[in-house]
C-alpha cells in the first residue's frame, strides 16, 4: 500500500485503518461499519499511484475525528501538470471529497507555485489559507493560465499578478466555504 495510517475518521472510539491501495483510498477497521464493512473512494485525479505523492491525517474540521489529507500530481494536458491537495472524510458511511485546491502549475519548465497552510480557527478545527506564491518562468504576460475563480469545493492556484492576494476556505459545519 501507499499509505497505511491508523487515526479515528469516524465516531467509534477505536481508530481505523486508511489504506491507499493503487489509487483506490480505503478506510477499515472493527468500529468502522460495524467491522464487516468497509468504504473506499478511486482517487481518479490521478493517473497513476505513483502519481500519489503523501498521503496524512488530521482534524481539519474540528469535529474530533481526523479528515485524509491527499497530495499529488494531475496532469491537465500533455504539456500542462498540476499538483493538488485534496481533503477527505470518512465520518459517515462513506468516504467524500470535502476540498479541492489546486498548489502549483507546471508547463515546459516553467512554473507557478502557490502558498496554502491550516490555520488554527477561533472557533475550531483549521481553516486553509490559500495564497500566489511564485513564479519561475511565467510572467503576467507570457503566461498561458488565467486566474480563474474557485467554485465550489475547487480552488485553483492563484497567480502572483492576479487580482485574488489570499483565499481562506472554513468549514461551516457542512461544507468549505469562501471567508
Amino acid at each position: 500500500p501507499k499509505a497505511d495510517l491508523k487515526v479515528q475518521v469516524h465516531g467509534d472510539a477505536r481508530p481505523e485503518r486508511v489504506v491507499v491501495m493503487g489509487r483506490d483510498l480505503v478506510v477499515l477497521g472493527p468500529g468502522y461499519k460495524g467491522g464487516s464493512q468497509y468504504a473506499y473512494a478511486r482517487l481518479s485525479d490521478f493517473a497513476a499511484p505513483e502519481d500519489i505523492t503523501e498521503v496524512t491525517a488530521r482534524d481539519i474540521t474540528g469535529d474530533g475525528l481526523a479528515e485524509i489529507v491527499v497530495r499529488g500530481k494531475v496532469k491537465l494536458s500533455p504539456t500542462v501538470d498540476s499538483e493538488v491537495l485534496l481533503v477527505y472524510s470518512a465520518s459517515g458511511d462513506r468516504v467524500a471529497r470535502l476540498l479541492a485546491v489546486e498548489t502549483a502549475r507546471e508547463s515546459q519548465g516553467s512554473r507557478i507555485q502557490g502558498l496554502v497552510q491550516f490555520v488554527p480557527s477561533k472557533t475550531r478545527g483549521f481553516e486553509i489559507d490559500v495564497r500566489p506564491g511564485t513564479s519561475r518562468g511565467f510572467t503576467e504576460k507570457n503566461c498561458p493560465f488565467s486566474e480563474t475563480e474557485a467554485t465550489g469545493q475547487s480552488v485553483p492556484v492563484l497567480l502572483p499578478w492576479g487580482k485574488t492576494k489570499s483565499l481562506r476556505m472554513v468549514w461551516n459545519g457542512t461544507t468549505f466555504t469562501k471567508q
